[in-house]
């Protein structure tokens, strides 16, 4: 699909998919961190249990300590959620924003939150937080200028 060439209606629409298919992703990462909590808290119910003396008490610790790694991944994950669901995705950007479906001569970016390269519908997407610092070279920009991140210029061939 070559997006430059849809129209309006096919932007915000594509738009819309690939913001549900980034909650999608974080939805996956926080079930996964919820299931990996119950997990560590399993397994230090299972020390109580079980052991006695130091060796107990240490593996209890690390049991607790790993529960709480993986509370703030969740607690990270939904609000990364939060902060995509509030992103409206419903009009096109002439200009750089958060939002924004961002084509270069050097791929494809969405400004919405932190997931890092993506593969969507067959295309390589890097999705970006709107505190990147390559968010800020682009912002503003539009449609024909050009913005340099890391000693890199690209051109802004498109933006939706």
């Amino acid at each position: 699909m070559e997006l430059k060439s849809l129209d309006n209606k096919e932007k915000l629409y594509w738009k819309q998919r690939l913001k549900e298919y980034c909650a999608a992703i974080i939805q996956l990462r926080i079930e996964t961190a919820k299931k990996a909590m119950q997990s560590a808290q399993d397994s230090a119910n299972r020390e109580e249990k079980g052991s006695a003396g130091d060796k107990h008490e240490t593996a209890r610790a690390m049991s607790q300590l790993e529960r709480e790694m993986f509370a703030k991944q969740h607690h990270e994950a939904n609000r990364e959620l939060d902060m995509l669901q509030r992103i409206n995705v419903d009009s096109i950007q002439n200009e750089i924003t958060i939002g924004s479906a961002i084509l270069t001569e050097k791929g494809i970016y969405f400004i919405a939150t932190g997931l890092g390269l993506i593969h969507f519908e067959q295309m390589p997407v890097f999705v970006i937080s709107p505190m990147a610092p390559i968010t800020a070279a682009m912002k503003g920009k539009k449609t024909g200028e050009v913005f340099k991140f890391n000693n890199v210029s690209q051109q802004i061939t498109d933006t939706f």
